[in-house]
């Protein structure tokens, strides 16, 4: 089973929801990097340990060209917050023994509201900022869909 509400249509509508202020970051000098990055969001029903990682992900998406490296950086965040539950920028300065052999040192990996995204490519600050206004964007949108459903007839999730 996966999440009835965060889909990667859904994921990749907030991703578009926070594009423009991504831009607008790099457009102002607010960042130093281009804006080519990678953004991952992960299945909130996945829990770790009971799937692969290739599994959990609902949405592995670029933005602009990003560099291979980036790609590999945010799935690692991605992977380290999966595992601990926990933002892997606090991993990386409060709990580094939680990190293993090949876990990426940066942060810019969070959870928020259960929801799990990482972003690589730009600042470490700029990619945490970038991935709480999409794990934001796909919460608000969800509670959108729900406020649907709670007015609907339906009484079960099809």
């Amino acid at each position: 089973m996966s999440s009835f509400f965060l889909t990667k249509e859904l994921a990749a509508q907030a991703i578009d929801l926070v594009r423009p202020i991504i831009e607008k970051m790099v457009a102002t000098g607010v960042t130093a990097k281009p804006g080519d990055l990678k953004i991952v969001v992960l299945d909130s029903t996945k829990v770790y340990g009971t799937c692969n990682f290739a599994e959990a992900i609902v949405v592995d998406i670029g933005n602009g060209a990003p560099k291979e490296k980036y790609t590999a950086v945010a799935r690692s965040k991605a992977n380290i917050v999966w595992k601990t539950g926990k933002d892997s920028l606090y991993v990386q300065q409060f709990e580094p023994q939680l990190l293993e052999g090949g876990d990426t040192k940066w942060g810019g990996g969070i959870i928020q509201n259960g929801i799990i995204v990482a972003v690589s490519g730009l600042e470490e600050w700029a990619d945490i900022f970038v991935a709480k206004m999409v794990a934001a964007a796909c919460s608000a949108l969800i509670a959108k869909q729900m406020r649907v459903m709670m007015a609907s007839d339906t009484i079960f999730l099809a």
